[in-house]
């Protein structure tokens, strides 16, 4: 894992981006996410705010960005808007 400095400064070292690049592509793949569509615009953020939540690697990414969008989801099975955190 990298040392956290993102989430105390908003600043994110080469190493924090290629973090999250990798992870974004992964899952823009896997979800056949168009890069540069609304949805890939919000996965970036919604990976970006995960991140500064604490230190993660790619597992740890990718689950906390699972479980961040299935509590979006009402008792009813619809899409609640919100922030990630």
């Amino acid at each position: 894992m990298i040392d956290h400095y993102a989430s105390r400064t908003g600043i994110f070292f080469p190493a924090e981006i290629a973090l999250l690049q990798t992870t974004f592509v992964r899952i823009c793949e896997q979800r056949t996410i168009a890069k540069g569509s609304l949805a890939a615009e919000k996965l970036a953020k919604d990976l970006v705010v995960l991140y500064q939540g604490g230190p993660m690697d790619d597992r740890d990414l990718t689950e906390a960005l699972r479980k961040a969008r299935a509590r979006r989801f009402t008792s009813v099975g619809e899409w609640t808007p919100g922030p990630v955190a």
